[in-house]
């Protein structure tokens, strides 16, 4: 059998003996203060011990009532009591402002003089406790919430040069219940932080593939000057391209190829003539070269720079050209060192 059976037991049993007459001396000072202490809920986190702190305080209330004599110690002790129960009403949810009037209701009957003698008021008051044992099921204690630990942070927005990224919380432990306040009515903070994430500088900027050793920038404009070619490049930090292996030769050869914005006439390259031999613009010996067929043949003796064809039959491999008023026209890439 359950505390709240018993309880009811005991009401009943109280009713029964509505009309027995009380002892000289009964429920002194003391005994008042033993039925508020033994009032007090022992476990604020179980529901139910609200509802039956308040059929404990009911009953107590109910056997000073039903007492044949009913004087200014019972009242004084009904009073403290409802006192005790109004506290705990603000438990009560949606039913408390109901509780909150039937106890008012009740202290305005005590205060009717020879209440004690007053049989229509005295029932009121305990057709009033009825009716608060029946409210009393409908009070829970208020839970507030309370946050769950930090998740693990997100994904950063970027791989480097400085990114953002983000964790969260919930309001789930435990979650708000019965009437309780959520986190942020409670002010505990945020349920989201952001922080700064990949700070280091990006190895190339965005837009620049890289082959690991050197970004690359490809501009399709066309340009019959290279010293135009290679100013956009130094606007930029970066220079024509230099090709110095078949690895380097064939990652550019695959960007060309990949940007339908450059036409067969392909890109200039950073190599100059010096008689009969070429270097590159960095002053080294151009020891490996690709070029087409019959190339280099300094037409018209004025050849003195170089482009890499896109398209023909020549894809791939290189031309010698004026290095102004070159009517094909080749498009700009840039080239420049990977950030350390």
């Amino acid at each position: 059998m359950g505390m709240k059976e018993i309880i009811v037991i005991l009401c009943l049993m109280l009713l029964s003996l509505s009309m027995e007459a009380i002892q000289p001396g009964e429920a002194d000072e003391e005994e008042l203060q033993t039925m508020l202490t033994t009032t007090s809920v022992n476990d604020s986190d179980d529901e139910n011990n609200v509802e039956e702190e308040m059929e404990t305080i009911l009953g107590q209330i109910q056997t000073q009532i039903e007492k044949k004599k009913f004087g200014k110690k019972q009242k004084k002790k009904v009073l403290k009591l409802l006192d005790k129960l109004s506290a705990i009403a603000d438990n009560c949810g949606d039913v408390q402002s109901e509780v909150k009037e039937d106890i008012k209701r009740i202290q305005e009957l005590l205060q009717l003089k020879k209440f004690g003698k007053n049989k229509e008021a005295r029932a009121e008051v305990l057709e009033t406790l009825k009716n608060l044992y029946t409210k009393a099921g409908m009070c829970v204690v208020a839970v507030n919430g309370g946050y769950s630990t930090w998740s693990n942070w997100g994904q950063c927005t970027a791989t480097c040069g400085g990114g953002t990224q983000k964790r969260t919380r919930t309001c789930t432990n435990p979650p708000p219940s019965n009437g309780g306040k959520t986190c942020l009515e409670l002010n505990l903070g945020p349920t989201e932080e952001e922080q700064e994430c990949n700070t280091q500088n990006c190895a190339c900027p965005s837009g620049w593939p890289t082959n690991g050793v050197s970004c690359f920038y490809i501009d399709p404009s066309r340009t019959p000057d290279r010293s135009t070619a290679q100013q956009k490049c130094l606007g930029m930090g970066a220079n024509l391209p230099t090709i110095k292996s078949a690895g380097e030769r064939d990652f550019i050869f695959n960007l060309l190829k990949n940007n339908p914005g450059i036409s067969n006439e392909g890109v200039w390259l950073g190599l100059n003539r010096r008689g009969s031999s070429f270097y590159w613009i960095d002053n080294s010996y151009a020891g490996y070269q690709v070029w087409g067929h019959g190339e280099p043949n300094n037409f018209g003796g004025h050849e003195n720079c170089a482009q890499m064809y896109k398209g023909g039959g020549n894809a791939g491999k290189w031309n010698d050209n004026p290095c102004s008023g070159y009517g094909a026209a080749p498009s700009i890439l840039c080239q420049k060192p990977v950030a350390h």
